[in-house]
């Protein structure tokens, strides 16, 4: 157990680094305007923040509950459970959920960026973002009725 602790200290500090580096771009967007980006206070920018914030919001939820679970033994012996689950694991690697939400993202920096450029770019980026978010949760929910 204490192995599986140090992995969840590690995934924390992971977590807490890219919540530093997400709170860094959102300050940029905010603060500093690119030329051939975003036109200063545009649609782009403020969804580029209420994206960007969510996603903070979810990742310091998830820290906090693994630092909840690191607590005593009955919760670390919760989570290992719950984190060692094959079942779950195959469900996420079938449905491609790290991945295909990464992606979703990074298409959105994209559309951010296209912004400058033209907002049929900017706008069709945005919907290929939701769908793979859609297309991720479907996925998730189809696995889980069938495996």
């Amino acid at each position: 157990m204490t192995k599986f602790k140090r992995e969840i200290n590690k995934k924390c500090r992971n977590y807490q680094i890219l919540i530093g580096l997400l709170l860094l771009m959102l300050l940029l967007v905010r603060f500093y305007n690119i030329n051939g980006v975003a036109k200063g206070e545009s649609f782009m920018s403020d969804l580029l923040m209420g994206v960007t914030s969510g996603l903070i919001l979810v990742i310091v939820v998830y820290v906090y509950l693994l630092k909840k679970g690191i607590r005593n033994d009955d919760n670390l012996k919760k989570l290992y459970i719950h984190m060692s689950d094959e079942r779950t694991n195959l469900i996420k690697t079938k449905s491609g959920i790290p991945l295909n939400l990464f992606n979703a993202y990074m298409v959105f920096l994209a559309a951010y960026v296209m912004e400058g450029v033209s907002h049929y770019i900017s706008y069709s980026l945005i919907a290929v973002s939701m769908f793979l978010v859609v297309e991720a949760l479907l996925l998730k929910f189809y696995y889980m009725k069938r495996l």
